[in-house]
């Protein structure tokens, strides 16, 4: 009997003993539990096990190879648990002073990554030469472990249990989309025409690419009026940031960046615009990756969205999955996600896919409304001008003018390629916008390192270019500006009274 309670009792105090040296796998679930449950209602529950698998799986490795060096669990666990922390939560310690500094701040990973390491290596180094007993510590990180990781299972579990999840189904398109949110829209009354709204970011004017980087481009310019296009050589926006200007076109009135509230991403993904042409029976479909690299893979007010798709498979973009690049950018391997992503080849891969989305785009059912933004004349240059890689040292220099010169006529030939596919497949009249959102901010100190000083201001100067049909003959202003696009819109195709604002 008493052998019996002995066996008992030996075999509870092997279970703690095992327990307080479990803080370095609980230390490495804590972060990606932290990340779902803070972002569940933008991602997918099946992100998570591979992901925390392999967190785990290195955080044990790292464990077991301690221990042969320390030749003590609890100082192994210590070490272990350290380096876990700063590799998994570099980046938001990074972002902290990322958001201090200059838009070019990835470059200090040269710095910071090393600091890391090297306080890891303090730390290790103490722990070797430490005489006293550290077994007080690991039990405390275990117990830290321990709460940090029940509290975010709990808001997960609660968040779960309180979230319905849309079903998903097949449209007569066999693309997948969500049923429950937005509700499918109503049959229209006539054969409205399909609206396409083509963002170019950051590409430049005809006077513009004239003026400052000596580049006639007659090759766009011919064949846009050859097919009809209106160009408003004039046109200026107020905004140098993507999020103000798109918001100010799609909620057809000017904003004020430093009232968050007001202005910004959200508004963007459910705006004005596209409310008043679903109300009128209008697909909604969102062709942008620029979600990803703010968290979330999908545009929930739309009832198709290009990215979710990627998400699900169903298309290729970048091949990461939102929950994957929330990883990366918070981690020690935010320096790669720099590079691969954002900077890198996964970026350009990324572009190829959302000219392969608009091409898909055309063939939905109609009416529809497609809001399309492309990034390839966007810094980093990630083209040259045949479409060729251009080396990284070179992706930001805006100094020398080749390299922007290079991607802007690269994102023009494929832009041409995009509007004949356009004309040639379209099943029905369409309104076409071709528009950026700025000019090349090449003389922004405050944006780049290496500037071209003689283009300071021109990110006002927009390229704006309208095609309408036949049948409709709007008067368009060589000065209009951005924030009418849909204002005149809805006036000419829908004889409503929007009147246009201000300069």
């Amino acid at each position: 009997m008493s052998r019996s309670r002995q066996g008992g009792g030996g075999e509870s105090r092997s279970l703690t003993r095992i327990f307080w040296l479990t803080h370095p796998i609980l230390f490495s679930a804590f972060p990606v539990l932290f990340l779902l449950s803070h972002n569940f209602s933008e991602l997918d529950l099946n992100q998570l096990w591979w992901p925390l698998g392999v967190s785990a799986l290195a955080a044990g490795v790292l464990f077991l190879v301690s221990q042969l060096f320390f030749r003590c669990v609890h100082k192994a666990g210590i070490a272990t648990s350290v380096f876990v922390l700063l590799f998994l939560l570099y980046g938001h310690v990074f972002e902290g002073f990322e958001s201090r500094g200059s838009y070019l701040a990835s470059y200090r990973h040269r710095q910071f990554l090393p600091l890391a390491f090297l306080v890891w290596g303090y730390v290790v180094f103490f722990l070797r030469r430490a005489r006293f007993r550290v077994e007080p510590i690991s039990k405390s990180l275990s117990v830290v472990a321990l709460a940090l990781v029940l509290l975010n299972v709990g808001s997960l579990a609660g968040t779960i249990a309180t979230t319905k999840a849309p079903k998903l189904a097949r449209d007569t398109a066999g693309v997948v989309r969500a049923k429950t949110f937005p509700p499918a829209p109503r049959e229209p009354t006539g054969e409205m025409p399909d609206i396409y709204y083509v963002i170019l970011d950051e590409f430049a004017s005809l006077e513009t690419a004239e003026d400052v980087y000596g580049y006639q481009n007659e090759e766009l310019a011919l064949f846009l009026r050859d097919k009809g296009f209106f160009i408003a050589e004039r046109s200026e926006s107020r905004y140098s940031s993507t999020w103000d200007a798109l918001d100010a076109v799609l909620n057809m009135e000017y904003v004020d960046s430093r009232e968050p509230v007001k202005s910004g991403f959200p508004r963007i993904l459910d705006s004005a615009v596209s409310r008043h042409l679903k109300d009128k029976g209008y697909l909604f479909v969102y062709n942008s990756d620029q979600k990803l690299h703010r968290g979330t893979s999908e545009n929930p007010s739309a009832h198709v969205d290009f990215q979710d798709l990627a998400a699900k498979g169903s298309v290729t973009t970048t091949n990461l999955s939102p929950f994957q690049v929330m990883l990366l950018k918070t981690s020690a391997l935010r320096p790669f996600y720099d590079k691969l992503v954002r900077d890198g080849l996964l970026r350009r891969r990324g572009e190829l896919a959302k000219l392969s989305a608009f091409r898909q785009a055309i063939s939905l059912p109609s009416p529809k409304f497609v809001v399309s933004h492309h990034l390839i004349s966007h810094a980093p240059f990630m083209f040259g001008e045949n479409g060729e890689t251009v080396d990284i040292r070179n992706h930001r220099d805006w100094s020398k003018k080749e390299f922007y010169l290079g991607t802007y006529k690269y994102c023009s030939r494929r832009v041409i390629e995009l509007i004949e596919d356009l004309f040639s497949k379209a099943l029905r009249p369409f309104v076409l916008i071709v528009q950026s959102d700025h000019g090349p901010r090449a003389g922004q100190a405050d944006v780049h390192a290496k500037v071209l000083p003689s283009a300071l201001g021109e990110w006002r100067k927009v390229f704006n270019a309208f095609y309408f049909p036949p049948n409709y003959q709007p008067e368009i202003a060589l000065d209009v500006a951005p924030v009418n696009t849909f204002r005149m819109v809805f006036r000419e195709i829908f004889g409503e009274d929007f009147a246009d604002l201000p300069h």
